[in-house]
């Protein structure tokens, strides 16, 4: 392994570490469950909850339209246009792909012989070199899809998709006003021109909202 390729593995485990560290599964369970998330910033009441059907819908014309934008800007390539300039450069991310499901098909395959030793009341060591065996798995899938994600992060699909679950994070953001809930913009571009703090703020509670149920459609 070149040094550079050192270096990027080690910003990428480095960005895992951080993952883990920012979204508290006990969080996202209690987010999910309210289907909301109240919060405070500089003195004002602020609320994210599930986007309605209509304003999905919305969000996915939204997408549409920005896939189409993209699509006709020679400065930006395909999934699988990027995905052959970076196999001429050495990088192989449909070999990722491979290696991520081979990892997928051996937790399930531990999976299933966790469940089976739960069956048959094996002692508690037994069960945890079975789950120590997953979460070493469970990383290196984590790992992976992210080294993948960061290679493809400029492809018109990304960043399509990146578009949708910021335009939904504008949708679904609101603040208190007299007692009343309201849109805490009047527009998408008053969105981004707010406060960075803000909005990551309003990303972060975003993306544990999205965890379990909004996927790349």
């Amino acid at each position: 392994m070149t040094n550079k390729s050192k270096v990027e593995e080690k910003k990428i485990q480095e960005k895992l570490s951080e993952l883990k560290k920012n979204i508290d599964q006990t969080f996202v369970e209690e987010l999910l469950a309210n289907n909301e998330k109240e919060f405070e910033y500089k003195g004002v009441a602020y609320r994210i909850r599930r986007p309605t059907f209509k304003e999905r819908q919305e969000a996915y014309q939204k997408r549409n339209e920005k896939f189409v934008e993209l699509l006709k800007n020679d400065k930006y390539l395909l999934e699988e246009d990027l995905k052959k300039l970076y196999k001429q450069r050495g990088v192989d991310i449909d070999e990722l792909d491979k290696k991520i499901s081979l990892l997928q098909k051996q937790r399930n395959d531990l999976n299933l012989k966790l469940g089976k030793a739960l069956e048959e009341k094996k002692s508690e060591p037994e069960l945890k070199i079975y789950r120590d065996e997953i979460e070493k798995i469970n990383e290196q899938i984590e790992l992976l899809s992210i080294k993948k994600t960061n290679l493809l992060e400029y492809s018109i699909e990304r960043q399509t998709f990146i578009f949708l679950y910021t335009y939904l994070t504008y949708l679904i953001t609101e603040k208190k006003e007299n007692d009343t809930w309201v849109k805490a913009w009047n527009s998408f571009e008053e969105f981004q021109n707010c406060s960075e703090d803000l909005v990551n703020l309003v990303s972060f509670y975003a993306a544990a909202m999205f965890q379990q149920d909004f996927v790349e459609a």
